[in-house]
This record gives C-alpha cells, structure tokens and sequence, in this order.
C-alpha cells in the first residue's frame, strides 16, 4: 500500500507542476516560480504530509529481551530466541490477527519469553534498525516474515508434577532447521 502511494505521488507531482506551467501567458526569458496556489506540495497538506520521510525513530532502541507487547493471563510456557542475525528483531506471538506476546531481541543476542499461556500462536518476526517505540516498529530497511508453522503451547498436571512446554528457535537459518518462514506485508503484521 504504501509503495503504490510512492509510485503515485511522483505522477500526482509531475502532473501538478506541468499544470502549473500550462497557463495562457506568453513565455518570458527570466524564470519563474509558480504561485503556491499553484504548488501541490504547499496546496494541499495532505499531499505534503503523506510524501514526507518515514518514520524516524524515537528513542533509544530496547534492551534485549524487553517485554513489548503482553496481554491475557499468563502460563507456564517458556520461549527461548536466539537472534544471530545483524539486525535487531521484534518476535511477536499471535492469536486472531492480534498480538499477545512480542519480545525485543537486539542483534546476536538471546532472550527468553516467559509466562506464555496454553495455546496455537503465529509467530511473526520483524527485523531491522531504527525503533520506533510508538508504531511498534522498525524505521530502516525492515524486514517483515512469519514462521509456516504454529508455536504451540501446553500444560499438563500429573501426578509428579507439572509439564510445560519450552520452545527453542533461531532466527537466523540453521542447516538442518526445519522452520519455514514466509514473507509478511508490513501492514498485516500484528501489534
């Protein structure tokens, strides 16, 4: 979506400054500029505001294994992520389209999510480098993806005691790795 706007507003600017040329005066030898009626950055704000830069980013970036996201009860289920990537990543567990858990893991580091309650959760990673901590995203060159296969979690009481499940993933591919990864439109990437 946002890169058909790019396509777009280049078109929308072209045309606006070949219109702004097109009036019925004679051509004089000195230059001139066109008025800002006829501008269409200045004319319309909203044009100006949807060409502006991307997102910067705010603040400073998250300390490794920084709960970002954490809704619902908890559990007893444990994640264990290893990031042995260059860039820092944002691991985000969902349910129906939403986010329950997501955990901050900066580059090479590890981490554990824990408190992870009984259920099926897509897993979703974002990578990348500028934080912006109020979109919940990655400013430059991110990279947006989601494992094939659901993370699943479980807690079974027995009599000497009580199981639970405790995932182990890597982020960076592995050889003999058995996890499947596919690319995510930015905009579908839950928060």
């Amino acid at each position: 979506m946002t890169t058909s706007r790019r396509l777009t507003l280049p078109l929308l600017l072209a045309a606006g400054l070949a219109l702004a040329g097109c009036g019925g005066a004679a051509p004089t030898s000195a230059p001139t500029t066109a008025p800002s009626a006829l501008n269409p950055i200045t004319a319309n704000p909203a044009l100006s505001a949807a060409i502006s830069a991307a997102p910067e980013p705010s603040g400073p970036r998250p300390a490794n294994g920084a709960v970002i996201t954490k809704r619902g009860a908890a559990g007893r289920g444990q994640l264990a992520v290893e990031n042995g990537t260059g860039k820092d990543a944002l691991l985000t567990l969902s349910r129906d389209g939403r986010a329950v858990y997501a955990v901050y893991i900066r580059a090479s580091g590890t981490t554990e999510l824990t408190g992870v309650a009984d259920g099926d959760y897509e897993m979703f990673v974002a990578q990348g480098d500028g934080w912006n901590a109020e979109l919940r995203r990655f400013t430059g060159s991110p990279d947006y993806t989601k494992f094939a296969d659901p993370a699943s979690f479980a807690t079974v009481r027995e009599t000497d005691g009580i199981r639970y499940t405790r995932l182990r993933i890597t982020l960076q591919p592995v050889v003999g790795g058995a996890a499947g990864t596919v690319p995510v439109d930015p905009e579908s990437y839950p928060v």
